[in-house]
């Protein structure tokens, strides 16, 4: 029976090390994600309706984004994430462009571990900016005339949009050596104050924009270095 249960030890710290070095860590890594996200213009979009113009598109808005991690798969550990959104519409002959960048820096916990599978819940605090650029036709045939013409593009900026980030995600491991992954990520941004639009770096009266809105992204990570 002793030698029974030295043996069963000995095989369970074989394993242990085993599992160690199959799950070893970077201490930095890097992440390239792709997906949907959510934009809050609910209040813009009205005006902009009233007004017989483009609208911005609001759900399932192309998201793509890096996320540099810290200690990537420790029980807790650090990440910074950058992700940018980018829409179009169009209507009776006018452009609609909205242009959205955030970036949070967030603190994940492993919640499990399991060989290639890695599930970890984070909480975060980040920022938000907007750009919405309209952009109309224009009936000047030469340059003198189209500088003395009607403005044919209109630019509208909205920043320090802050929000919390909670935010779920879910790695695979490939290969045995574990430096590259796959994953999903689930997170909703809790927008946290709402700020009126710009024009020319003035401050206008008229509908806010919140951080608010959820996002969905899929891609992999590298391990860069231990």
């Amino acid at each position: 029976m002793k030698r029974f249960l030295l043996a069963l030890s000995i095989f369970a710290s074989v394993c242990a090390h085993a599992q160690d070095e199959a799950t070893k860590k970077s201490f930095l890594s890097l992440g390239c994600f792709g997906g949907l996200s959510n934009v809050d213009a609910g209040a813009t979009n009205d005006q902009l309706k009233a007004a017989n113009l483009p609208t911005i598109p609001a759900d399932a808005v192309f998201n793509v984004g890096l996320v540099l991690a810290f200690d990537l798969h420790d029980m807790i550990f650090n990440d910074i994430s950058f992700n940018s959104i980018r829409s179009k519409s169009s209507k009776n002959g006018i452009n609609l462009k909205n242009s959205q960048y955030n970036i949070d820096f967030n603190i994940n916990y492993t919640l499990f571990h399991y060989h290639s599978h890695f599930l970890y819940p984070s909480i975060g605090f980040g920022w938000q900016g907007n750009q919405l650029d309209l952009k109309y036709s224009t009936s000047a045939n030469t340059f003198a005339q189209s500088l003395v013409g009607n403005a044919t593009e209109k630019t509208y900026t909205n920043s320090y949009l802050w929000y919390i980030n909670p935010r779920i995600s879910y790695d695979y491991a490939l290969g045995k050596r574990q430096n590259v992954y796959v994953g999903v990520k689930f997170g909703y941004r809790i927008g946290l104050n709402s700020r009126q639009w710009n024009i020319q770096d003035n401050a206008i009266d008229g509908p806010k924009m919140n951080a608010s809105g959820y996002y969905v992204l899929l891609g992999f990570t590298l391990n860069l270095g231990y």
